[in-house]
C-alpha cells in the first residue's frame, strides 16, 4: 500500500491540475494514508472508493505537455528513477524546478507544484538475463535509461547551453539518477575503455557494448544519489509490472480469452503520442490506469 500511494503522488504531477483540484488529490488519499499509520492493518470499504475515484478522475485527466526546448532551464533539472527485480527493471524521466540536480529530494519530486513526470518504461529480463547478479540487473536498468533519454537530455541541455552562452559541460549537475543499488553506481562510474584490448570474457564484452551506447554522457553533468529500496516506490512496482501483466496474457491465453493491452507509458513532451483513456471490452476484467 506505500508503494501504492508513492507511485500515484508520483504520477498525478504527469497531469494538468487546477489548484483547487491538488487539494482534493489529498482529501481522497486521505483514508488510505490513514489506514497505513494503524497498529494492524485493515483495507476499508472507503479506501476502495477513494482509489476508485481517483482512478476515475485521473484517466479523464488531461498531461501536461512540455516542449523538448524548454523542458530544462536554469531553474529546472531531470531526474531518473530506476530499479531492477529477479525479473523485470523499470525506469522513469522526471523534471524539477531545482536549479542543481544535487538538491533534488523525494519530497519535491512528489510534489506537483515542482516536479512533473515525463516517461516511464517497463521492461521483461530476457532468459539468458535472468542468473546475473541482482547489481548487474540494477546496472542495465540505469543503461537502459541512460540510453533511452540520452538524446532528449542532450537535445536539452544544448538548448540551454546555447541560451547562457555556455557549453553543456560548463553547465551545473542537471541530471540525477537515483537507484537503490550501491555496486551499480559505483561500476556506472568507474566505466572507461581499455587502451589495451586482448581478451574479453562475455562480461566484459556486455560492459563494452553498453559504455559504447552511452558515452554521451561524457557531456552531460550527471550525479548518482542512492534511494533505499522502501522510498523507490514508482521505480519499483515498474520493476515488477511487465512481469505480472505477462503472466495475466498467459493466463488468459491458457483459457483462450482475447488478452488486451493497456499502455503505462507517460509521454508528456510533443512529438511522441500521449497516454489516453481506453475503456475495456465487456469480457475483460483487467482495467489498468493509462499512467
Amino acid at each position: 500500500v506505500r508503494h501504492m500511494l508513492g507511485v500515484i503522488q508520483y504520477c498525478i504531477t504527469a497531469f494538468k491540475w487546477e489548484p483547487d483540484r491538488l487539494s482534493w488529490v489529498g482529501e481522497t488519499l486521505h483514508p488510505i494514508q490513514e489506514t497505513i499509520t494503524l497498529p494492524r492493518f485493515k483495507w476499508s470499504d472507503e479506501c476502495q472508493r477513494s482509489v476508485e475515484l481517483l482512478s476515475d478522475n485521473v484517466l479523464n485527466q488531461p498531461l501536461k505537455l512540455r516542449s523538448p526546448s524548454t523542458l530544462l532551464t536554469k531553474d529546472s533539472c531531470f531526474a531518473i528513477k530506476h530499479d531492477a527485480s529477479d525479473y523485470n527493471y523499470g525506469y522513469a524521466l522526471m523534471v524539477c524546478e531545482e536549479p542543481d540536480a544535487r538538491n533534488v529530494t523525494l519530497d519535491k519530486l512528489r510534489d506537483p507544484a515542482v516536479s512533473q513526470l515525463l516517461d516511464v518504461r517497463s521492461k521483461i529480463i530476457k532468459s539468458d538475463q535472468l542468473s546475473w547478479p541482482t547489481w548487474e540487473k540494477e546496472f542495465m536498468a540505469k543503461v537502459a535509461a541512460a540510453i533511452r533519454y540520452g538524446p532528449l537530455i542532450l537535445t536539452a541541455l544544448m538548448s540551454l547551453a546555447l541560451q547562457m552562452s555556455t557549453t553543456p559541460e560548463e553547465l551545473q549537475a542537471k541530471v540525477i539518477f537515483l537507484g537503490d543499488s550501491t555496486t551499480a553506481d559505483a561500476k556506472f562510474t568507474a566505466l572507461f575503455v581499455p587502451e589495451d584490448i586482448q581478451f574479453l570474457t562475455a562480461k566484459h564484452t556486455r560492459f563494452m557494448s553498453w559504455l559504447s551506447k552511452i558515452t554521451l554522457w561524457e557531456n552531460i553533468p550527471h550525479v548518482l544519489a542512492h534511494c533505499p529500496g522502501q522510498l523507490n516506490s514508482l521505480a519499483h512496482v515498474l520493476s515488477h509490472v511487465a512481469k505480472q501483466l505477462q503472466q495475466i496474457k498467459d493466463e488468459r491465453d491458457a483459457h483462450k480469452k482475447p488478452s488486451h493491452a493497456y499502455p503505462i507509458t507517460v509521454h508528456s513532451y510533443y512529438g511522441t503520442r500521449g497516454a489516453r483513456k481506453i475503456d475495456a471490452p465487456p469480457e475483460c476484467p483487467l482495467r489498468l490506469p493509462t499512467w
